[in-house]
């Protein structure tokens, strides 16, 4: 788990609305940061955000089960 969370840390930090070419009014923020880093996103907040970074970057970003 520890693993997985660590991935997916290094893909939010790699992944930016310029790369994605998104429009810069979008909100990319993730959990951690609206709540400006006060709270922890539960696992499936966390799922949705990279799910939302997936969709929008498909060839850049593949979501996989691993462990």
């Amino acid at each position: 788990m520890k693993k997985r969370l660590a991935l997916i840390a290094v893909l939010l930090c790699t992944v930016s609305p310029f790369v994605l070419g998104q429009d810069k009014s979008a909100d990319w923020r993730t959990p951690t940061e609206i709540c400006e880093y006060r709270c922890t996103p539960r696992y499936d907040e966390t799922m949705a955000y990279i799910r939302r970074v997936a969709a929008v970057a498909p060839k850049q970003i593949k979501i996989e089960p691993w462990g």
